[in-house]
Order: C-alpha cells, then sequence, then structure tokens
C-alpha cells in the first residue's frame, strides 16, 4: 500500500481502539483521491497488518466523501453517542494523535 499516512496511522488507531474500548473506531478508506490505493489493494495491507482498528470501510462512493466533507486521506473522525462529529483530523502525524487522544480521554472522561 502506498499511502505511508495511513500505514503509520492505522496501527495507531488500533491501538487507542484498544484504550478505549467504549469508543466505535470506523476508519474510511476511500479511493476518490488522485493518490489513493484501489479499495483491493487497502483490504489486502489491512489483513497483513497485525494492529488495524476493527471498523474499516473500503468505498468508492463520491456521497460519503461529500456528506462528511473528507478533504484528503487519512481522514479521522471522532462521533459521539448520536453520530455528530465532535472532531475532524485530515492527514498524518504523531501531533494529530496525540489531539485524538486528548479529545477520546475528554469524551470518555478517562
Amino acid at each position: 500500500m502506498g499511502c505511508h499516512p495511513c500505514r503509520e496511522e492505522l496501527p495507531e488507531l488500533a491501538l487507542l481502539e484498544k484504550q478505549f474500548k467504549e469508543v466505535k473506531f470506523i476508519s474510511v478508506h476511500t479511493s476518490l483521491y488522485k493518490h489513493a490505493e484501489e479499495p483491493e489493494t487497502v483490504a489486502k495491507y489491512i489483513k497483513s497488518l497485525k494492529g488495524a482498528p476493527s471498523h474499516i470501510v473500503l468505498t468508492t462512493s463520491k456521497e460519503l466523501g461529500s456528506d462528511f466533507n473528507i478533504m484528503g486521506l487519512p481522514h479521522t473522525m471522532i462521533l459521539d453517542e448520536n453520530n455528530i462529529v465532535l472532531m475532524n483530523i485530515i492527514g498524518y502525524d504523531k501531533k494529530n494523535i496525540q489531539r485524538l487522544e486528548q479529545e477520546l480521554h475528554r469524551i470518555t472522561k478517562q
């Protein structure tokens, strides 16, 4: 899989998912972007991972991209129990993962 940021992010999200069991993590991959991998390539890569988030959606839906304002990959969203988007993170770096973890602590009061 060619998306280096996605390769970095998926194991980090898997670790957070184990830590915050009351939060449902859903990772979405869409092949709508110029440099995005095809869903089959992504699915093969995910199967090869020792640690990946439990729920990964592979789509080519243009509606999904516009409905959730997905502007780049990786795109991580935090939703509350009513499916209201609380936080969007576009791209991957350690600071984004730190912000995500801080928000998860706040939401779950851990």
